[in-house]
């Protein structure tokens, strides 16, 4: 995968870990907001000194639970003036044994201050926004801070940026 970043011009500086994060998911039904997750193992977690001697103009963190990427991770990125972008699943998935459950975040509020973009689910955002209402949940996160929201559900995306919503449903073949 880094080759293939680095042919397109992209300067990446990986750190090799004895594991890679295993995840299984499954779907049980068509509906793919319905979903299992289970874990084999972790790779383990991104510090503020892997990330304090890069320079950068923007970083999207993709992690897959709570844990991955800290608060002290994201202060720092954001101390660089750093465009942020945030994936929700990787801070409301709580590994208990080897199922990841979704849990209460103490530290929502406070990270996504620091967020300029967030991408969501419904499942996600109803857990963190309480908020069955796509467009309701979408309006609380930008509340905290992001100025583009990108929220996916089984139809399709809603986006929600410089105030106006954009909801786009899936078609065959995309």
């Amino acid at each position: 995968m880094v080759a293939k970043f680095a042919l397109d011009g992209i300067d990446c500086f990986p750190t090799y870990t004895p594991q890679s994060t295993l995840m299984k998911l499954e779907y049980p039904t068509t509906n793919p907001d319905i979903r299992t997750l289970t874990v084999a193992g972790t790779a383990g977690a991104i510090t503020v000194g892997a990330v304090e001697g890069l320079e950068m103009k923007s970083a999207v963190i993709g992690s897959s639970l709570r844990g991955e990427v800290g608060l002290d991770v994201i202060k720092s990125l954001k101390e660089k003036k750093v465009t942020l972008a945030v994936d929700m699943q990787g801070f409301v998935r709580v590994l208990r044994g080897q199922e990841l459950k979704y849990e209460p975040w103490g530290e929502m509020q406070e990270t996504l201050a620091r967020v300029d973009i967030l991408k969501s689910d419904a499942v996600e955002a109803e857990f963190l926004t309480g908020e069955t209402d796509i467009f309701k949940a979408a309006q609380i996160y930008a509340s905290m801070g992001p100025s583009e929201i990108v929220l996916t559900h089984k139809d399709g995306v809603l986006i929600l940026a410089e105030g106006e919503f954009h909801n786009l449903d899936f078609t065959p073949g995309t």
